[in-house]
């Protein structure tokens, strides 16, 4: 009897931490610009867009969406990311596309626009600094972290050309790209989100701190 009652209470509590983790739908009744921060592979996109189906009033927009839509029929090449096409042209045209977005979409109505891209150590640039200063606009930054052995994990499971390239000289690549995020991101207010953590107590997290 003793056992069947310890195993009810397990169940119960695991059950109550299921409904308090539970993401609600939900309206954030102001004009916000969220811009994410984080390494390639991190799990910014994972959070971002379970993140917009929660939310009522969202608009979002993806760099790598805009990235492989600028390509066209250079997509299936494994190295496009490497080619000059893209180092010259795409990859600044799709920010500059994100920017204009985000700006045409905060104009009349409160909304959240989620720029889902990597944006950690450029949002200090020149081409960025209109999105600071937009009238009625709260800008929310967020900064996605996991450990390094998990961004090695994650960045192998996608096994794209530019990722293997990143394992090649890991540790070189990790170190240097934190420390620019942190030297961009130290002249702004920010959230630090541990994308290893459960994905709902997280997009509770964001959705506590874009409200405020």
């Amino acid at each position: 009897m003793r056992k069947a009652r310890y195993y009810f209470l397990i169940l119960f509590f695991l059950i109550s931490k299921s409904f308090a983790n539970q993401v609600l739908p939900c309206e954030i009744k102001q004009k916000v610009l969220l811009i994410s921060a984080g390494l390639s592979g991190i799990g910014k996109t994972t959070i971002l867009k379970k993140l917009n189906s929660k939310l009522l009033n969202s608009f979002y927009i993806s760099k790598n969406l805009l990235n492989e839509s600028l390509l066209q029929e250079k997509t299936e090449l494994p190295d496009r990311y490497n080619m000059d096409y893209y180092k010259t042209y795409v990859a600044k045209q799709s920010y500059d596309i994100m920017i204009d977005l985000a700006i045409d979409n905060l104009k009349d109505i409160n909304r959240v626009v989620i720029l889902d891209g990597y944006f950690g150590d450029k949002i200090g640039k020149a081409m960025f600094k209109k999105l600071f200063h937009l009238e009625d606009v709260n800008v929310k930054i967020i900064f996605f972290q996991c450990s390094a052995e998990t961004e090695m994990k994650r960045l192998a499971k996608r096994d794209e050309q530019r990722d293997r390239e990143k394992l090649l000289n890991f540790d070189v690549y990790y170190n240097e790209h934190i420390k620019s995020h942190y030297d961009t991101l130290n002249n702004f207010e920010y959230l630090i989100v541990n994308t290893e953590e459960d994905i709902d107590e997280n997009i509770n997290k964001i959705i506590a701190y874009i409200s405020s």
